[in-house]
């Protein structure tokens, strides 16, 4: 898994946020309501829920199967992933006594985060958002870089 990845796709599974040992808290969930490459994102449960359309989810899993293949699985991260996470900072309050708020406030301490106040968080919620997943844009290139560079 990736250092960055905090998506538990299908089946709840271990990842790590950040160096920290964080896991994950985020679902994937097939809704028959949600159009095809479209999700939305729900945090009024303990684990944030991020539904995708049911042919999308099959998608996604086929990506996560094959991961080490090229750049397909981390374009995930900054297309996906980046905006759960930055909703998620943005109404962290709202939810404080949530599993997932619990997590997230221990990542941000962990990261020397931890005394930001909740006004700056939901300002900038996408900068911390992608602090807290080392730049996942980044990552993304990365891998398109090199998966590029072993095809020539």
């Amino acid at each position: 898994m990736p250092v960055a990845g905090i998506l538990a796709v299908g089946n709840p599974i271990g990842i790590t946020l950040e160096d920290g040992g964080v896991t994950s808290v985020i679902d994937l969930v097939a809704n028959a309501n949600i159009e095809d490459g479209s999700f939305d994102v729900q945090l009024d449960d303990e684990r944030i829920k991020v539904h995708v359309a049911v042919t999308d989810k099959e998608r996604i899993e086929a990506l996560r199967r094959r991961r080490g293949t090229g750049s397909e699985f981390s374009a995930l991260f900054p297309g996906l992933y980046l905006h759960a996470i930055t909703e998620a900072l943005r109404h962290l309050p709202e939810y404080e006594y949530t599993r997932w708020a619990f997590t997230f406030r221990n990542t941000l301490d962990k990261c020397g985060y931890g005394n930001v106040d909740s006004e700056l968080l939901r300002n900038d919620a996408l900068k911390y958002a992608q602090q807290l997943m080392e730049r996942p844009m980044g990552g993304f290139l990365a891998a398109a870089l090199s998966s590029d560079e072993e095809e020539h």
